[in-house]
């Protein structure tokens, strides 16, 4: 059974029943919490527990402060421009303003179209179980268009170079839907920090946006709201986790991962043919991890650039806020954990209250990949909210 809570108060508590998809493992490797997942609410939203924590604190002792956002990568071996060659964008490369592409992939057809936001260091791959089945649709709820992109520099897309931005992300987004023809109105889907994104496109571009779909969402408060211990627990995290990074985009620069991918993250709950193209963006193109790491060491500024925003309210648009029901403590650090998860779920709760139709739904026994782990109940979602949005549209 799922917890769903309706309303601009949260006040009514309904049961529902939706198939439930049993989570089988966490991410084997603990470098899948760095490039999987890499920042949002940080190492526990990842799945990293002390053990990582501690880890990823060590390996700052022996490199540098933080990584190079200009590195002078070596040329590409043979074994990666093999690995780039057999594993293609699988949608289209839309150019930018600036010239940069951004990779986006468009499947099904109807209105509104869906959006999906990836998590930190995370890319479109991440919605492999849940976009197929938005578009087909349901039995009561008829298909509609989806797409999932990738940040720049993650995925197929274009990197920077430079520390990003939310700004830079929703402008980013917002240039290639429309050079893509892809017109609104959009119903948007953000997991983990790709929910903070989410919120900041709908804030800034609300006649745009029909609807919301938050999955186990951060929120820019957090570390604020957290405390001061907690909060720069986090902080220490960030910066172990763009240090971690930054060592691995080395690594990956001299091909060291096209022969041994055994330090590359996975996960048993992707579908076949998914494995091999993550990776072999990790293994072949070293901004990958380097990426990773200026989001990871940008996470800080980047709460602080989305709450100056001061993002309290949505509107009346069909809003709905997936959570995990897992404790994971955000700062890794144990003593922390249980006052950091409540006050994640006070946040997450106040999403689901920034619209006068927002809803909050409780996951059980889900990780904090409720996408991977019931993929059935964040598909009904989002055809629940492009329902509702459709037929405010009459």
């Amino acid at each position: 059974m799922s917890d769903i809570i309706d309303g601009p108060a949260c006040e009514e508590l309904v049961a529902v029943s939706p198939a439930r998809r049993q989570a089988r493992t966490r991410l084997a490797a603990r470098m899948a919490c760095v490039a999987v997942a890499a920042v949002m609410v940080l190492l526990a939203l990842c799945g990293a527990g002390p053990n990582a924590m501690a880890s990823m604190r060590a390996a700052t002792t022996s490199g540098p402060s933080a990584p190079d956002s200009t590195p002078s990568w070596p040329a590409p071996t043979a074994g990666m421009l093999a690995l780039r060659a057999a594993n293609p964008a699988p949608g289209r490369l839309e150019r930018l303003p600036d010239g940069r592409q951004l990779h986006m992939t468009v499947v099904g057809s109807g209105r509104p179209t869906v959006v999906m936001e990836a998590g930190a260091g995370d890319w479109s791959l991440t919605w492999c179980l849940v976009a197929p089945r938005v578009a087909r649709g349901s039995s009561r709820v008829a298909g509609t268009r989806v797409v999932t992109y990738d940040r720049a520099g993650l995925g197929w897309s274009d990197p920077t170079g430079r520390p990003p931005t939310a700004t830079g992300y929703v402008r980013d987004l917002h240039d290639g839907l429309k050079g893509a023809g892809i017109r609104p109105p959009y119903v948007l889907v953000g997991h983990s920090m790709g929910g903070v994104y989410a919120r900041l496109y709908a804030h800034r571009y609300p006649l745009e946006v029909a609807g919301v779909v938050l999955v186990d969402p951060g929120d820019e408060r957090l570390p604020v709201a957290v405390g001061a211990q907690s909060a720069a627990a986090i902080a220490s995290g960030a910066a172990a986790m763009a240090t971690l990074s930054a060592q691995k985009a080395r690594q990956a620069a001299t091909g060291a991962f096209v022969d041994d991918p055994s330090g590359l993250p996975t996960d048993p709950r992707w579908p076949a043919g998914t494995t091999a193209p993550y990776h072999a963006l990790y293994a072949a193109d070293p901004w990958v991890f380097q990426t990773i790491g200026l989001e990871a060491g940008a996470a800080v500024a980047i709460w602080r650039e989305v709450a100056a925003d001061r993002i309290t309210s949505l509107g009346d648009i069909p809003l709905a806020v997936v959570r995990s029901s897992k404790r994971m403590g955000l700062s890794g650090v144990p003593a922390l954990a249980a006052h950091e998860d409540r006050v994640w779920r006070r946040l997450q709760a106040a999403q689901a209250r920034e619209s006068s139709r927002g809803r909050l739904i409780i996951a059980p026994r889900s990780d904090h990949y409720v996408q991977l782990a019931d993929p059935h109940l964040v598909t009904t979602e989002i055809l629940r909210v492009v329902a509702k949005a459709r037929v405010l549209a009459q």
